[in-house]
């Protein structure tokens, strides 16, 4: 809908849009973030990636398999994933090994 109003941002891949229409770059989203955080009240530092690992381990948290995760993450290892996620330690080697059985009992 708003792109519509951009002409300089039509038919391109951008996610956030400036004033003037054009791409926002790192800098300007990472700002975004710590003043959208400082309006909703939030007193700890938030970043741009804090938000990648919070996604990720959300998803994994409510039923997406490990590989699926690590697929939307853009990783080729689900080791590299499983460096993303803040959850309770059960439920990672859980969600480990249901990653990894297959490649468990192939090495036997």
């Amino acid at each position: 809908e708003l792109r519509r109003e951009w002409p300089q941002a039509k038919g391109k891949d951008i996610v956030f849009i400036t004033v003037d229409g054009s791409a926002m770059g790192g800098w300007g989203v990472a700002r975004l973030v710590r003043m959208s955080a400082k309006a909703a009240g939030m007193r700890k530092p938030v970043w741009t990636h804090l938000l990648r690992h919070s996604r990720l381990t959300h998803l994994l948290e409510h039923g997406m398999s490990l590989q699926e995760t690590a697929v939307f993450a853009g990783h080729q290892d689900v080791k590299t994933t499983m460096r993303y996620f803040h959850s309770k330690p059960g439920r990672l080697k859980a969600a480990y090994d249901r990653a990894t059985a297959p490649q468990k009992e192939k090495g036997k």
